[in-house]
Order: C-alpha cells, then sequence, then structure tokens
C-alpha cells in the first residue's frame, strides 16, 4: 500500500503562525532579515491591531537596510493602520519616519517638533491614557534621536537628553530603546558617565538588545574601562557573534596585553566562522572570515612577527579577494 502523502506547513505558514514578539526579538537581537521575514509573514495574516505595528517595523527594517523608497511606503501603510485603530500620535509619527526615509533627519525634526509642540504643549502625560502616553514616549524618544542625528556639533544635546528622559519616564512597551537614545544624546552632551549608566539600564530592561550592548561597550572605552568593556562584548557575542564584535574583542584582549590569549580566540573562530546574516544580501561572501584574518594579521604585526602576519593578510585576501583594508595590511607589512 503506498504511504499517504505527508503535507507540510509552508515557511510563510509556519511564520504566520509565530508570535509577533519574535519578530521584535530578531530585531534586538540584530538579526535584521530574520526579523523581517517574520513581520512579512505576520503582515499577511495579521488582525488590523497588529498590522500596524507589523508594517510599523517593517519599515524600520528597511531604513536600516537603506531601502528608503520602500522604507517610506511601509511607514505610510502603517500610518494608516494606526489610523484605522484610533492612534493618531503613531500614525503621525510613521509620516514623519516616512519624511526622514526621503528626505533626511533635519526635515524629519522639523515635522515631529510641529506636531509634538501642537499636542503635548505642557507635556501633561499624566492625564493621558495609556495608548496615548505610549504614543508620547515613542514620538520623544525619536525627537530626541533625531537632535542628537541631525545636529552632530552638539547644539541640541541638552535638548535631547530632556526629550530622551522624558520618553523613558513615560515609558512604552520597548522602553529600552529610550535609554539607549539618551545614552547617545547624554554621549553628546560630554556627560560620559550618565551615558554608561543609561545603556546598561537599556541593557538591565532587554538582557538581548545588541545595541544596547554596542553603545555600553563603546561609551565603556570611552571612559578608560576596558575591563567592563570587555564584559559586555562577551554578552553582545553571546547574543549576535558578528565579525566586528569579535574583531573587537580580540583587539581589546591584546590591549590588556594578553596577545596570546587574543590569538587563541581569533583562531578558535576562524576555524568556524559565524555566519554573517546579512553577508550574503549586502556584503558579499567571505567578509567575516576576511575579517578575522585582518585581525589576526594586525594582531601578529603589533607584536613583531611579520611573516605570519603577512600569511595571514594574504589568506585574507585570498577569502575576500579586492578587499582594501587587506591589501594595505599586505603592502604595509611588506614596506616594513
Amino acid at each position: 500500500m503506498r504511504a499517504a502523502r505527508v503535507r507540510t506547513e509552508s515557511m510563510a505558514q509556519r511564520l504566520s503562525k509565530k508570535p509577533i514578539s519574535e519578530g521584535f526579538d530578531l530585531w534586538d537581537r540584530g538579526y535584521t532579515l530574520g526579523a523581517m521575514r517574520l513581520f512579512i509573514f505576520k503582515a499577511e495574516t495579521s488582525p488590523p491591531f497588529q498590522l500596524g505595528p507589523c508594517l510599523d517595523a517593517i519599515g524600520h527594517l528597511l531604513l536600516a537596510l537603506e531601502e528608503y523608497q520602500d522604507a517610506k511606503e511601509n511607514f505610510g501603510y502603517a500610518a494608516e493602520k494606526y489610523e484605522l485603530i484610533q492612534q493618531p500620535i503613531l500614525a503621525e509619527l510613521m509620516k514623519v519616519k516616512g519624511i526622514e526615509a526621503l528626505e533626511g533627519a533635519p526635515a524629519a525634526l522639523q515635522k515631529l517638533e510641529e506636531f509634538l509642540n501642537a499636542s503635548d504643549p505642557n507635556r501633561a502625560a499624566a492625564t493621558f491614557d495609556a495608548k496615548t502616553k505610549a504614543g508620547l514616549a515613542r514620538s520623544f524618544a525619536y525627537l530626541a534621536d533625531l537632535r542628537v542625528r541631525a545636529d552632530e556639533s552638539g547644539a541640541q544635546a541638552a535638548q535631547a537628553v530632556q526629550d530622551a528622559t522624558y520618553a523613558v519616564s513615560i515609558g512604552w512597551d520597548r522602553t529600552h530603546i529610550g535609554y539607549v537614545i539618551l545614552s547617545q544624546a547624554k554621549q553628546l552632551a560630554g556627560d560620559l558617565a550618565g551615558s554608561l549608566a543609561a545603556a546598561e539600564q537599556a541593557v538591565q530592561l532587554c538582557p538581548h538588545y545588541l545595541l544596547a550592548f554596542e553603545q555600553a561597550i563603546f561609551v565603556a572605552k570611552q571612559v578608560g574601562d576596558k575591563a567592563k568593556a570587555l564584559q559586555l562584548l562577551n554578552g553582545a557575542i553571546a547574543i549576535h557573534p558578528r565579525s566586528a564584535l569579535i574583531r573587537e574583542k580580540a583587539f581589546l584582549v591584546s590591549e590588556l596585553g594578553n596577545d596570546t590569549e587574543a590569538l587563541q580566540f581569533l583562531e578558535e573562530m576562524i576555524a568556524n566562522p559565524p555566519p554573517e546574516e546579512t553577508e550574503s544580501v549586502v556584503i558579499g561572501g567571505g567578509m567575516t572570515l576576511c575579517t578575522l584574518l585582518k585581525a589576526k594579521a594586525a594582531i601578529l604585526a603589533d607584536g613583531g612577527k611579520m611573516e605570519e602576519a603577512l600569511a595571514a593578510a594574504k589568506k585574507a585576501l585570498e577569502v575576500n579577494p579586492g578587499d582594501e583594508e587587506a591589501e594595505n595590511i599586505v603592502s604595509d607589512i611588506q614596506s616594513a
């Protein structure tokens, strides 16, 4: 008797059944494509109250991938869905995000300031309902983020700190994002201790938020706390073993005087390099292994082991031909 055919679910069916929280979890961990895939399939079957957040997330992820026109379109769709479920603040926020996608942060900043000045002149959040509070918290966090990115001179740093502080004081379901923005604003304002504290607060609120670890690592190095930076790097690599993080850890271990440990760590990673999620789509094959080999070459060269360093740099060029940094390392070693 012929065996009955076993019918399997398609990827679309499987992903559409997953909770939307898994998409945000992937996003927080830095898995941009995996998160976008899940949100896209969720959007096909989601009820109206979930469709807005799905399209909202897709727009942000496309923005991160520099797909600006597609990002604007998805922010527009998200605005429509938020209006449908009577969340006008989030609808306006999506429209401003669309402006940023095509016109840049300064244009978005001007539009968002106009909207918030009209809708919340006294910032009397205590009088608002939960949905309004969440919308305002997100909006003021975004306002602070725009101030940081639109004015690198730091002229708006104090206002950015104030806006971000207001946002996290209200809070929403993803307040950890607000604390990273607060950290960046305090960093711009020159308050490195406050910046590190805010980034660490984000880590506490969401222990798998990769961006919080990366911000905390950067500030910890700025204040000279290499031990804390190393601890945070270990946490970040456990969340998402990106080649850039692995290289940064190896360099930091080397700076702490442990070249042997740094090289051993790199050897283990080179033998079994972690996959870079966006490598085949955005970066190009071989980038991860090339990055690790360049780090090995740099540490060996700094230690005076020029022949071994040259071999590692040449190997980096083999796995990723035309890599400019690897070519420069080879040239520098040969000149030395």
